[in-house]
C-alpha cells in the first residue's frame, strides 16, 4: 500500500530514512573507483526512487541527510558531501516527476511497459542529474581532474542506472508481500525456497568462485542465470525476478571486491559496460517473462470470471428457458427456467437427446436435418414458433431461438433459448371471441359505427353507417377518403381535420376516448347533417383498432336553437330583476311561506360570504346562523304571515366574518291578486354610523364634563360653550367669555410666529396641542396642556373648534425637581455622571459631523481625605462646594464641570482649537485649588489635584473610552508626584494593564500561597556577631522568585497589603518561636509595616494577637515604618496613638529608610522609636570625596543625640563596614555579610554562628 503518514510520522520516516540510505551508501562505496567517490553502482538511488514513489516528496529530508552523511563518513568536506547529497535528492525527485506528471505510470508492475518505464525513461534522465552534478562538486573540491570529468559522469550514471533498476522495483513489489502471504499454499512457498537456494548457490559459483576446480568451466556459465531468472519469473512473477536479479547483482560485485568469481578481471576497465549489459539483459528477460505471465493469468481469470457471470445470468433469468447440446444433441446445459418449462429436472435432462426429450416424433427428423445444417454451416436459427412437449405430455407453446458457439479448446456447442408463449396463445384466442362479439353487437347497433387500424385504414361499417351516411366499405377505404367525402369545403375540411387529429393525439397520449366532436358531414345524397363524432382505442396496449361511434344530432339542434332563443328572453328577464335587486344599498330577500329564500340580492349573499346568491336559493336561516338567531328571525317571519302586517326592529348583527354592526330590518307580506299569501319579503340596512354617532354624542357630552377645561367655539374663533372645569381652571364664567374670542386669555409670553405655527398644524395635520404660557381671570400666569382640534362637516368644511386645557404648572415643577434630581449632583448642582455621559455623546456627535475636538479632564483631590477624617464631613462637603465653583469660573459657557461622586470631578471642554488649550485650563485649575480655602467653621485648609486629559478624537470615540482613558492619565499624574496633570498615552494603557494583571496573579498568588519569608540577618559592628533578622517578603511565582519592589507597590495601593502583612507577621513570630523552641540564641525579628496597614487596619489589635498565637516575645519583635509613611500621617494623633500602645506591648519600633523623607528633629520626637535605619542609597555611595559620608555621619550623630540605635542597610564593601564602625554606627546588614536566606539556610547560619 502507498505510504500515509501524520507530520510526526512523517518525521520518524525520515529519520529512519537517513539511516538506510547512509547504509546502502556505506555498502556501495565498497565498490568506489580509486578517483573520488565514483561508485560501480549505487543501491540508495534505487530507494530514493521507490520511497518517492511511495510517499511522495515529503521525504526529501532524509534522502539528503543520509547521502550527507554518508559522504562526511567518507571524508568529504562539508561542501562536497552537500553538493552530492542535492544531486542524489534532485535525482530521484525527477525520476518521481517524469512517473507520476508525464507518464501514465502504474506502481503495481503488473505491466511490462511500467518496468520498462522506469529502465528506459526515468533511470536514464534522473541518474544524469546525481551524476553531473556529483562529479562537477568533486571536480570543484579537487578530488576529480577535469580531464576525468566525461568518463566519472559516465561510471556515475551507470551505477545510479543500475541502482534504480536493482532496488526500485524491488521495493515496490515487495512491500505487499506480508498482507498477502496468507494467500500462498505451502507448496508455493518450499518452491519458492528452493528457486532461492539454488540461485544463492550457483551465483556463488559463478561469482564467487565456490567449487571452481571442482565445477571447472561451468563456474564461469553467467548464462546460467538466465535459466533461474526464467524459473523465478514463472515460478514466483515479478517478485521472484526483483530477488534473483539483486542477490546476482551483489553476489557478483562482491567477487569483484574479494577478487574472484566470474567479474573479477576487466570490470572497472570496461567502465562497467559488461556487468551493467548483463544486469540489464537480465532484467528485461525477467521482467518481460513475469509480467507477460501475470498477463496470461489475468486474462484467463477475466475469461472464466465472465463464463461464470454468463451461466449465473443464464440460470437466475426466470422466464427464458436455456438449453444446451452438442453436435449429437446431447444435453449438457439445462437451467432453472427449463425445469419450469417442461418439468425436467436438471438431473433428468443433462445427457438425453434433446429431440427424443422434448419433440414429437413427427418432428424428430426436420430437427435433426436443422441441427446437423446449424453445426455445419456455424449459422444461428432465427426465432421460430414452436409446439413442443413437457414432461406430463402437454403441448408448451414457444418462441425459440438457436444460437452456435464454438469457444477456442472447447467443441461447438448449440444454446436453444426458449420463451413460454402459451399465455400469449391463450390471451389471443380470447381477443378474437371478443372481436367475433363486437362485431355482432356492432351490426346490429342503430348507431352508425366503423373500425379503423393504426394504418388508418377503414375495417369495417355497420349497416347503421351506410343508412345515415349512405356510404359503404367500397366508398370509404380509409379515414382520407371518408374526410375528402363529407366534407368537400378544403377550408372546413383541414379545420375539422386539424381539430381530429389534437383530440386523437391527446387521447393516445392519456390512453383515455375521444370525446364528441361537433361536425357538418355531407351525405352521399348530398344532405348535410350535424353529428357528433367520438372514438376509442379497442386494443388499448397497441393503440391498433379504434371503435369510431358517430351520432346524428341534426333534428335536436334545430329545436336546441328554438329552446336557446326563449331562454335568452328569459335570462334578459331576469337580468332585468337581478340588476334592480343588487343595485339596492341595502340586503334585499324573499321567502316563501316556509321561510326558505326563493331569491336574494346580491349584498345579502355578501353579508353570509357567499358570492353566488343562486346559492341561497331553497335554504332557510337555520342553514346560515345559530340556532338561536335563526329561531329569532322565524318567529318574526310567522308573525307577518300570521298578522299580514309589515315589521320593523333594529338589532345587533354578527356578519359572516365576525363583525359586529346594527342593522335595522323591514319585513312585510307578499300577497298576490287573489288575496293568497305567498310568502315575505324584506330589506337590511346598515345603521351602525347612526349609532355610533348616537354614542359618540353621549361620550362627547359626558367628556366635556370632565375634569379637563374644556370650551368650543365657531369657525370665526367665538366662543360658544364652556364646561364647569374651565371656570374652576382660569375663574372665567360662561358669562365671561361666551361671545369673546381666546384672545382674552393671551399673556403674551408667546409671538404672533408662535400662533401662526399653532394654525399651519391645526389646518396641515388637522389638530394641535402643546404647552402654553396664558393667565387666570385675576391675572396670574400658569403653564398650560392646550390640544385644539376642529370639527369638519361630511364636504370637510371647520365648523367648530374644540379646545382642551389642563393646568400642568405643578407637573412641570415636579419633572424639573425629578431632572435635577437625575442630571445634578445635589450637593454641588453640578451635572452628574449621567448628565455628563449625555453631554459627552452629544460632543461625540458633533465632533464626527463637524470634525472637530475636545477634552475630558478626570480630576482627583488631593489630601481631601484628610480634611474629611480632621475636621468632619460637613467640612468636606463645604470645600467641595468651594471647588466646584472655582472650577466653574475657570470655564466658558460652552463647557460642562461634573461631580462623579466623591473627590473625582469631570471637566468638558467643548471645541477646542489645539490640545495645548487643555493644558492651559488644567493648569490653571491646578493653581486654582493649590490656593487655600476658607472655611465657615475652621481655619484655612490647603488641598491640590491631579488631572488626567483625554482628547476626542485622538484618544477614543466614545464616553466610555474617553473616561476610562482620562482615569488612566490621572493614574499616571498621580505616579509623577501629584499636583500636575497628565495626558493619556497607549504606553499609559499598556501599563494599567499590566498593573491589573499583576494584581489578578498576586491575588492568586496570595490564596495558593506562593508567598515566602526570607531572613536577612542583622550584625552588631563592634562583636560582628548576629544579634537580629530583617523579615523580607518574596514571591514564588513558578519558577521565578519576585523581589517586593515587584509586587509590594501594587499591594500597597489595594488592599492586599494588610492581608501580606498579616501573614508575614504570623510566618515570622512563628518561625522565631520555632528557633527559641529548638534552643537558638534569641534574636530581634524585624518585620516592616507600611502605611496603609497602619491607616486601615486595627494594628494594635492584630500584633497582640499574633503574639497570643505564637507565644512569640514581644521584646524579641521589631516593627519597621517608613520615614514617608510617618510623614504622611504627621499632625494625625491617631498614629501616634497605634505607635504608643505597639510600644506598651513591648515591641520595639524602627523608621527605616531615614533619610529619604522630609522629617524633622522635632517629627522624630514625638514618636515612640528605638531603632533608626539609615537608607542603603546613602551607604553605597560612601567615598572620602562624596557628599554621603557627611549626611551619613549626622544621620548617625542625630540618631544617637535622640536615644535611638543607628542600623545602617545595604553594606556591601570593607570600606564601608570601616566607616560605620568609625562614626560608632551599632548595627548593619547587607551583601557584604549575606543575602535575605530561607528558613532553612538562615537555621543553618545560626547554629553555625552557635558552634563558634
Amino acid at each position: 500500500m502507498i505510504i500515509k503518514s501524520t507530520g510526526y510520522r512523517v518525521l520518524l520516516f525520515n529519520l529512519a530514512l537517513t539511516v538506510v540510505y547512509f547504509l546502502l551508501a556505506k555498502l556501495g562505496l565498497l565498490f568506489a573507483t580509486n578517483a573520488g567517490n565514483v561508485t560501480l553502482v549505487w543501491l540508495p538511488s534505487g530507494l530514493a526512487l521507490a520511497v518517492f514513489l511511495l510517499g511522495g516528496a515529503r521525504y526529501m529530508p532524509g534522502i539528503f541527510f543520509g547521502a550527507f552523511a554518508a559522504g562526511i563518513a567518507v571524508g568529504d568536506s562539508e561542501g562536497v558531501s552537500a553538493g552530492i547529497a542535492l544531486g542524489n535528492t534532485l535525482e530521484p525527485l525527477l525520476g518521481w516527476w517524469l512517473l507520476t506528471r508525464w507518464v501514465k505510470f502504474d506502481i503495481t508492475l503488473t505491466k511490462l511497459r511500467d518496468f520498462l518505464l522506469i529502465l528506459f525513461f526515468a533511470a536514464p534522465l534522473s541518474a544524469c542529474i546525481s551524476a553531473v552534478i556529483g562529479i562537477t562538486v568533486l571536480v570543484t573540491g579537487g578530488l576529480l581532474t577535469m580531464e576525468q570529468w566525461s568518463s566519472s559522469v559516465l561510471t556515475w550514471w551507470m551505477a545510479d542506472v543500475l541502482g534504480i533498476i536493482l532496488v526500485t522495483p524491488l521495493i515496490i513489489v515487495w512491500r505487499t508481500l506480508l498482507p498477502n502471504l496468507q494467500n500462498y499454499s505451502l507448496q508455493q512457498i518450499l518452491n519458492t525456497v528452493l528457486l532461492f537456494t539454488l540461485t544463492f548457490l550457483a551465483g556463488q559459483i559463478i561469482f564467487l568462485g565456490w567449487f571452481a576446480n571442482s565445477f571447472g568451466s561451468v563456474a564461469n556459465a553467467v548464462y546460467l542465470m538466465f535459466l533461474f531468472i526464467s524459473w523465478a519469473a514463472i515460478n514466483s512473477g515479478v517478485r521472484g525476478v526483483t530477488l534473483v536479479l539483486i542477490i546476482t547483482a551483489v553476489q557478483a560485485l562482491l567477487g569483484v571486491h574479494q577478487g574472484v568469481g566470474y567479474f573479477n578481471n576487466g570490470l572497472i576497465g570496461t567502465h562497467l559496460t559488461n556487468f551493467w549489459l548483463y544486469i540489464l539483459s537480465l532484467s528485461v528477460v525477467g521482467m518481460t517473462l513475469a509480467t507477460y505471465i501475470i498477463e496470461c493469468k489475468q486474462n484467463s481469470s477475466a475469461l472464466q470470471e465472465s463464463e461464470t457471470r454468463f451461466r449465473n445470468l443464464l440460470e437466475e433469468i426466470p422466464s427464458v428457458a436455456v438449453q444446451g447440446y452438442g453436435k449429437n444433441g446431447i444435453l449438457n446445459y439445462w437451467n432453472k427456467a427449463s425445469e419450469h418449462l417442461y418439468g425436467y429436472s436438471k438431473s433428468e435432462a443433462i445427457g438425453q437427446d434433446i429431440v427424443e426429450l422434448l419433440l414429437p416424433v413427427d418432428m424428430y427428423e426436420s430437427y435433426r436435418q436443422a441441427i446437423q445444417q446449424m453445426f455445419e454451416t456455424t449459422q444461428a436459427i432465427p426465432i421460430t414458433e414452436l409446439s413442443l412437449l413437457n414432461k406430463n405430455g402437454s403441448k408448451v407453446d414457444i418462441f425459440a431461438y438457436h444460437a452456435y458457439v464454438h469457444a477456442p479448446g472447447h467443441e461447438p456447442e448449440v444454446f436453444c433459448i426458449d420463451i413460454d408463449m402459451t399465455d400469449y396463445k391463450h390471451m389471443e384466442e380470447k381477443l378474437r371471441a371478443s372481436e367475433s362479439r363486437l362485431r355482432s353487437i356492432i351490426d346490429i347497433s342503430p348507431v352508425p359505427m366503423a373500425l379503423s387500424d393504426k394504418h388508418h385504414n377503414i375495417t369495417f361499417l355497420n349497416p347503421a353507417f351506410e343508412h345515415i351516411f349512405g356510404y359503404n366499405t367500397n366508398d370509404l377505404h380509409t379515414i382520407d377518403d371518408w374526410w375528402l367525402k363529407t366534407c368537400p369545403d378544403l377550408t372546413y375540411r383541414q379545420a375539422a381535420q386539424s381539430v381530429w387529429q389534437a383530440a386523437l393525439e391527446k387521447a393516445s397520449l392519456h390512453r383515455k376516448a375521444i370525446a364528441p366532436i361537433e361536425f357538418n358531414a355531407t351525405c352521399k345524397s348530398g344532405k348535410i347533417k350535424t353529428i357528433l363524432v367520438s372514438a376509442a382505442a379497442i386494443e388499448k396496449t397497441f393503440n391498433s383498432i379504434y371503435l369510431v361511434v358517430f351520432y346524428d344530432i341534426t333534428e335536436h339542434k334545430k329545436n336546441s336553437e328554438t329552446v336557446i332563443r326563449n331562454e335568452a328572453l328569459l335570462r334578459r328577464k331576469d337580468g332585468y330583476q337581478r340588476a334592480l335587486l343588487d343595485n339596492f344599498p341595502f340586503r334585499v330577500w324573499f321567502k316563501d311561506t316556509n321561510s326558505r329564500f326563493l331569491a336574494v340580492n346580491q349584498a345579502f349573499a355578501k353579508a353570509l360570504g357567499v358570492d353566488d346568491p343562486e346559492q341561497l336559493v331553497g335554504k332557510s336561516d337555520f342553514d346560515f346562523y345559530e340556532p338561536d338567531l335563526a329561531e329569532h328571525h322565524y318567529q318574526d317571519d310567522l308573525a307577518v304571515l300570521s298578522s299580514r302586517q309589515k315589521q320593523t326592529a333594529e338589532e345587533e348583527y354578527i356578519d359572516h366574518f365576525g363583525l359586529h354592526s346594527w342593522i335595522e330590518t323591514y319585513k312585510a307580506p307578499v300577497i298576490d291578486i287573489n288575496g293568497e299569501i305567498l310568502g315575505t319579503v324584506g330589506f337590511a340596512r346598515d345603521i351602525t354610523e347612526r349609532k355610533n354617532n348616537e354614542t359618540d354624542l353621549r361620550i362627547a357630552a359626558t367628556a366635556f364634563e370632565s375634569q379637563d377645561g374644556m370650551f368650543v367655539t365657531d369657525a370665526n374663533q367665538i366662543i360658544l360653550r364652556i364646561n364647569r372645569a374651565f371656570t374652576a381652571i382660569t375663574g372665567y364664567t360662561a358669562e365671561d367669555v361666551i361671545g369673546q374670542t381666546p384672545m382674552i386669555f393671551n399673556s403674551y409670553h408667546q409671538d404672533d410666529s408662535f400662533y401662526a405655527e399653532l394654525w399651519d398644524c391645526i389646518f396641515d395635520v388637522g389638530a394641535w396641542q402643546g404647552e402654553i404660557w396664558t393667565q387666570r381671570k385675576n391675572g396670574d400666569l400658569y403653564l398650560a396642556w392646550l390640544m385644539v382640534t376642529p370639527v369638519k362637516d361630511k364636504q370637510g368644511n371647520i365648523t367648530h373648534y374644540v379646545t382642551a386645557l389642563t393646568d400642568i404648572t405643578v407637573r412641570k415643577e415636579a419633572e424639573e425637581q425629578i431632572k435635577q434630581f437625575a442630571f445634578y449632583d445635589s450637593l454641588t448642582r453640578l451635572p452628574n455622571r449621567r448628565k455628563l455621559l449625555e453631554r459627552l455623546d452629544h460632543c461625540i456627535a458633533a465632533g464626527m459631523r463637524e470634525k472637530s475636538q475636545f477634552a475630558v479632564l478626570m480630576l482627583d483631590l488631593d489630601r481631601f481625605k484628610a480634611v474629611n477624617d480632621n475636621f468632619g464631613h460637613l467640612a468636606g462637603d463645604e470645600l467641595l462646594q468651594h471647588v466646584a465653583e472655582r472650577i466653574s469660573k475657570r470655564l466658558r459657557s460652552t463647557d460642562m464641570v461634573a461631580r462623579l461622586g466623591g473627590d473625582e470631578f469631570v471637566v468638558l471642554l467643548n471645541d477646542i482649537s489645539h490640545k495645548e488649550d487643555a493644558a492651559r485650563v488644567a493648569d490653571m485649575i491646578v493653581a486654582d485649588l493649590t490656593n487655600p480655602f476658607h472655611l465657615s467653621q475652621h481655619d484655612n485648609v490647603q488641598i491640590g489635584t491631579s488631572i488626567g486629559i483625554s482628547l476626542y478624537p485622538e484618544h477614543g470615540d466614545s464616553s466610555e473610552m474617553l473616561m476610562d482613558n482620562a482615569d488612566v492619565a490621572l493614574y499616571q499624574a498621580k505616579n509623577n508626584g501629584r499636583g500636575c496633570f497628565a495626558y493619556f498615552s497607549e504606553s499609559l494603557t499598556l501599563a494599567t494593564r499590566q498593573r491589573l494583571q499583576l494584581e489578578t496573579k498576586l491575588r492568586r498568588g496570595i490564596e495558593e500561597q506562593e508567598l515566602r519569608v526570607f531572613y536577612q540577618p542583622a550584625y552588631d559592628i563592634a562583636t560582628g556577631k548576629i544579634i537580629g533578622a530583617e523579615a523580607l517578603v518574596r514571591w514564588q511565582d513558578l519558577d521565578e522568585l519576585m523581589p517586593p519592589s515587584y509586587f509590594i507597590p501594587i499591594a500597597e495601593e489595594t488592599s492586599l497589603i494588610i492581608d501580606i502583612g498579616a501573614w508575614v507577621l504570623y510566618e515570622t513570630c512563628q518561625q522565631g518561636k520555632e528557633w527559641l523552641d529548638a534552643g537558638l540564641p534569641p534574636i530581634t525579628l524585624s518585620v516592616n509595616v507600611s502605611a496603609p496597614q497602619i491607616k486601615r487596619s486595627n494594628m494594635v489589635t492584630l500584633v497582640s494577637a499574633v503574639l497570643t498565637e505564637t507565644d512569640f516575645p514581644a521584646e524579641q519583635l521589631e516593627l519597621e515604618i517608613t520615614e514617608q509613611g510617618l510623614m504622611e500621617n504627621n499632625g494625625s494623633e491617631f498614629i501616634v496613638d497605634i505607635l504608643n500602645s505597639l510600644h506598651a506591648l513591648g515591641i520595639r519600633l524602627a523608621i527605616d529608610n531615614f533619610g529619604t523623607g522630609y522629617s524633622s528633629l522635632a517629627h522624630l520626637k514625638s514618636f515612640p522609636l528605638d531603632i533608626l535605619k539609615i537608607d542603603k542609597s546613602f551607604i553605597n555611595t560612601i567615598s572620602p570625596h562624596h557628599d554621603n559620608m557627611a549626611i551619613a555621619s549626622t544621620i548617625i550623630a542625630m540618631g544617637h543625640s535622640l536615644g535611638f540605635k543607628v542600623l545602617a542597610e545595604g553594606v556591601e564593601t570593607e570600606e564601608q563596614l570601616a566607616f560605620l564602625s568609625e562614626k560608632g554606627c551599632d548595627f548593619y546588614q547587607g551583601y557584604i555579610k549575606s543575602k535575605p536566606l530561607p528558613a532553612e539556610e538562615f537555621t543553618a547560619l545560626l547554629r553555625e554562628q552557635m558552634t563558634k
